[in-house]
């Protein structure tokens, strides 16, 4: 719960105070939890990238996610 409203807000503030349009993250394949987490704050996955020995999962989330969520909550 704390990890997920703190996302949201901080979500909020970026996409409100900035011209930023699109934020992207990557996760470690085997850290379901945290991608639930993400994916529950609006992220969606968008790819995988390699690197080494380890597989991320690509998520991004665009402006549009976060305001339309805020009009659903009014």
């Amino acid at each position: 719960g704390y990890g997920r409203d703190a996302m949201t807000v901080f979500l909020r503030h970026i996409f409100e105070y900035s011209s930023i349009k699109k934020i992207s993250l990557r996760t470690l394949d085997w850290n379901l939890r945290a991608q639930r987490c993400f994916e529950r704050c609006g992220f969606r996955p968008c790819g995988v990238v390699i690197h080494g020995e380890y597989q991320f999962i690509l998520m991004e989330i665009g402006r549009e996610s976060i305001a339309g969520k805020a009009n659903k909550q009014k």
